[in-house]
């Protein structure tokens, strides 16, 4: 546009308005005190990027525009970023399943300030996906650029990634999404008496037109990847999908409890969550009703870092670290370092390789953590790590301090309530262990022999449990038992002319046997799963009916085909919800809700990616579940049955594992260790 010769000034009323300093920073650099030789603008009716001076004071003068409507004409909301901020943003591809789309859009409905965001899906999003909101809304001219790359109101200048406050800020969200899609927005400003919907396919505007709606926008994506074949062969089931984007959907009605959200699909409502001051209600959806009631409230505050959330008491406890949600000023994001603070911060109250539950909140000064550091947003860098840490590592120890003493006041409520009954019983109670004792040499003196079954001739003699988790047993050298053979291949022992006290040849060395009680259940159940034709199918009596969380259910649809091979026979009772009618005959005595959905945590953390890896992960899962577990008092009749089928294993001196099940000392090697 060529540049006017004439000389215009602006009134001094003008300077004056709100309406003149309500104007971004880079928009009218120092007008004021210096009129600029051109002004950088961009609207709807004109396609320069900038005008002359004045020319701007010709619209002030001759058109009769009041401030106000200056304000419209001029600063446009979206605007196309500058080539150098552009190099500066850590750009890259947002689109990679339907999950990603609903993402991106529900972060712009948040910015917009919405109070209420709506998505609607059809086959689990890969027909059509819907985004609307009551926020802010566009003008016409913000709509026709906003799906172009780099196009935002969000940040203006390379300063404003230093301190970003708003979940996006690339410009990329809508660009990318219309890339591979059919796209159609529907909005309208408060300041517009219509909206405007937009269609939009393979890079340019197809259609136009105005309409009537409420303040807001609406994002319809149609047809996902049906320009990229390739992609699109690649998403996983509906169903598979669908959870994908519940997961996301959850995760923001965690981080903004103020705001309504309602997802549904063509068959009806999946999931709502209503504007609530009780946090911890609306975290039910993500990790279950008895996950909710486990939770402990945290608080910390040191210097500029904030922290504020939930841990579970220590007695909740997962296989895997997804039930771990960090947030940093309502932004999702994960940290692996974040992750193994909060772990060790809990210390001794988990077990090894056990996660709890934790929700926490991060809040910061926005200039002292980076976001443009991860095209998907998932990263975040701080400007100090370590004070971060040590907050959070603060927060769970100074909860559980809160916790045990809470619960130290309830056991000694209920000790003073109960000091008569207890007194009374104390000296049963004190007897105990010399009682167990008793009753583990009744038996023995009961069964010199020790036989473990009659057609194995397996001689051995169980001479009690240690530490309630290893059983200790003592068998005959003439037994190949525990030579390194396999135990059916064992030559039956000759038949013995005398024996001593213990049921042992005379003349034979003993050995004594120390079993993992734990390891050697394992290798018996993986044993009996491996042999797929023969696995036995135990149906319950009571079906388990269980509530799974988007992330267990993904898991379970992902496994279903194999878990189905195994004996588990598992029904739909609505999207997230299952019924168990049968399993493997090896785990139908400790079928509960509980072992189900810990054995779905840790087959949601494998790396198998072939068939038959996945098949092993899902066995040695199973049987690892499965399992009697370590520190489980055994009678003495179980021990036997144990060793029993132990005996019959193929390979029964690992667990599946690998860990050893059974150890075994000659007499010489015991007189070894004594110095004899």
């Amino acid at each position: 546009m060529p540049a006017c010769s004439c000389h215009h000034t602006l009134p001094a009323s003008f300077f004056s308005s709100p309406q003149f300093f309500s104007l971004p920073g880079n928009l009218l650099p120092e007008l004021q005190e210096e009129p600029p030789s051109r002004i950088p603008f961009r609207t709807g009716l004109l396609t320069c990027t900038d005008i002359t001076f004045p020319l701007f004071c010709f619209f002030v003068e001759t058109a009769r525009f009041n401030t106000s409507h200056l304000f419209l004409l001029f600063v446009q909301k979206i605007r196309f970023l500058g080539e150098d901020l552009i190099g500066k943003i850590a750009a890259g591809e947002v689109v990679e399943n339907p999950a990603s789309v609903v993402k991106e859009l529900i972060e712009n409905a948040i910015d917009a300030h919405a109070s209420e965001i709506r998505i609607e899906v059809e086959e689990g999003g890969k027909k059509k996906i819907t985004v609307s909101d009551n926020g802010s809304g566009m003008s016409a001219e913000d709509a026709r650029i906003a799906w172009q790359r780099h196009t935002t109101s969000k940040i203006s200048s390379a300063d404003d990634l230093f301190a970003i406050k708003t979940l996006g800020f690339r410009g990329e969200a809508l660009a990318s999404i219309a890339a591979v899609s059919k796209l159609t927005i529907l909005t309208r400003d408060s300041e517009s008496e219509t909206g405007i919907e937009l269609h939009i396919e393979n890079g340019k505007i197809v259609s136009e037109r105005v309409c009537g709606m409420n303040a807001g926008t609406t994002i319809v994506v149609s047809q996902l990847f049906y320009n990229t074949p390739a992609r699109l062969k690649h998403l996983k089931s509906e169903r598979v999908e669908l959870l994908r984007i519940v997961d996301v959907v959850v995760r923001y009605a965690i981080a903004m409890p103020q705001i309504r959200f309602t997802l549904s699909t063509e068959h009806g409502n999946v999931f709502t969550k209503n504007p609530d001051s009780d946090e911890r209600a609306g975290l039910i959806p993500v990790i279950g009703l008895e996950g909710a009631k486990s939770l402990i409230k945290m608080g910390w505050k040191d210097g500029r870092v904030e922290i504020s959330g939930y841990i579970s008491k220590p007695e909740i406890q997962k296989s895997t670290s997804d039930y771990i949600y960090l947030y940093v000023n309502r932004r999702w994001f994960y940290s692996k370092n974040i992750v193994n603070a909060i772990r060790d911060a809990c210390g001794e109250s988990l077990m090894k390789g056990k996660y709890p539950i934790a929700i926490i909140f991060i809040s910061v000064p926005f200039e002292d953590v980076d976001v443009n550091v991860h095209p998907a947003k998932t990263e975040v860098r701080f400007v100090d790590e370590r004070s971060i840490i040590n907050s959070i590592a603060g927060a769970v120890r100074a909860a559980f301090a809160r916790h045990r003493e809470h619960e130290a006041i309830l056991r000694e409520v209920h000790e003073k309530g109960a000091q008569q009954t207890l007194a009374v019983e104390s000296t049963g109670t004190a007897a105990q262990p010399a009682v167990v004792k008793e009753a583990i040499t009744a038996y023995a003196a009961s069964h010199p022999a020790g036989i473990v079954e009659e057609k194995t001739k397996v001689k051995i003699r169980v001479i009690g449990q240690a530490l309630n988790s290893y059983i200790i047993g003592e068998i005959s050298q003439t037994s190949e038992a525990f030579s390194g053979k396999p135990f059916q291949e064992a030559s039956p022992p000759e038949k013995p002319s005398g024996k001593n006290s213990l049921g042992v040849r005379e003349g034979a060395e003993s050995h004594l046997v120390i079993v993992d009680q734990h390891a050697a259940c394992e290798r018996i159940a993986y044993e009996a799963l491996r042999n797929f034709e023969k696995v036995v199918k135990q149906e319950l009596i009571v079906p388990l009916v269980v509530e799974l969380t988007p992330k267990e259910a993904k898991t379970l649809e992902e496994y279903r085909e194999l878990l189905a091979s195994l004996g588990f026979e598992i029904e739909d009772f609505g999207l997230r919800t299952f019924t168990v009618r049968s399993v493997p005959s090896v785990a139908s005595m400790i079928a509960t809700k509980e072992l189900f959905i810990e054995m779905l945590d840790s087959l949601g953390e494998g790396k198998a990616q072939d068939a038959e890896e996945k098949i092993e992960h899902v066995l040695k899962t199973i049987a690892c579940k499965s399992a009697i577990k370590s520190g489980e008092p055994l009678s003495v009749e179980k021990m036997y049955e144990i060793l029993n089928a132990l005996y019959k294993c193929k390979l029964p001196f690992n667990c599946p594992h690998g860990r050893p099940t059974v150890l075994k000392y000659q007499k010489k090697d015991l007189d070894r260790m004594f110095l004899r």
